[in-house]
């Protein structure tokens, strides 16, 4: 797995311990996420790219679609780069009756990574109250938050400055340690990598939200 796709992965499930869910903690609105760390629809797409490299590189989250999982309706999340065509991961989250957002699928295309939780073993993606210290599940790593409402400055990119945000630490088997910032009403803005003691990663360069208030302009459009 490269680098981007490794980090780049959307910080799935904060978790302080493992439990149960059961089958009320969802209702037909599942797949319609409101929480402000993470507000994604169907259609909507966000693109980084990289800073502090000797080279360009963009990656990309994209809601795809709604597809039943486990018999809750989820956002299915399409995430991919261009530093690899076949390097493509789909989440499908779902938001719990608490405002939690829970991820129920998980796919690594490239690693033949497939990870079902289903309804009563969904991990928690974004909680609706958030709480420093808080053990965050990570396809990769052990992640952590480590400060809120704290404020991130102007990017490269030239996006910002964002306030509120959230700072989360990724911390891997080798000793390697990244950070995520997630901005209200935005989600993921920055990832922070530090590779070979320089400073590098991914900042948020593009943020399209597909139109609501006219459905009848994609159906045109397609």
């Amino acid at each position: 797995m490269n680098k981007f796709m490794s980090i780049f992965y959307i910080s799935i499930a904060l978790v302080i311990c493992p439990r149960l869910i059961s089958a009320e903690t969802f209702d037909q609105n599942s797949a319609t996420l409101t929480n402000a760390y993470l507000p994604i629809k169907v259609g909507d797409k966000l693109t980084y790219k990289t800073y502090g490299y000797p080279f360009v590189l963009y990656a990309y989250i994209e809601a795809i679609d709604q597809e039943i999982v486990d018999q809750v309706n989820c956002l299915k999340i399409r995430q991919s780069d261009s530093f690899s065509s076949t390097a493509i991961v789909y989440y499908w989250f779902a938001e719990d009756t608490s405002g939690n957002i829970r991820v129920l699928k998980y796919h690594d295309q490239e690693l033949n990574d497939l990870r079902y939780y289903g309804r009563d073993g969904a991990k928690l993606v974004m909680p609706s109250k958030v709480n420093i210290g808080t053990i965050l599940w990570n396809p990769d790593g052990t992640e952590t938050i480590v400060a809120a409402g704290i404020a991130v400055p102007e990017l490269s990119t030239g996006l910002g400055p964002f306030y509120n945000c959230i700072k989360t630490k990724i911390s891997y088997a080798d000793k390697d340690i990244d950070y995520n910032y997630y901005a209200p009403q935005i989600g993921q803005i920055k990832f922070e990598f530090n590779d070979d003691g320089g400073i590098n990663g991914l900042e948020i360069s593009e943020i399209f939200r597909r139109s609501t208030s006219m459905p009848w302009l994609q159906l045109l459009l397609e």
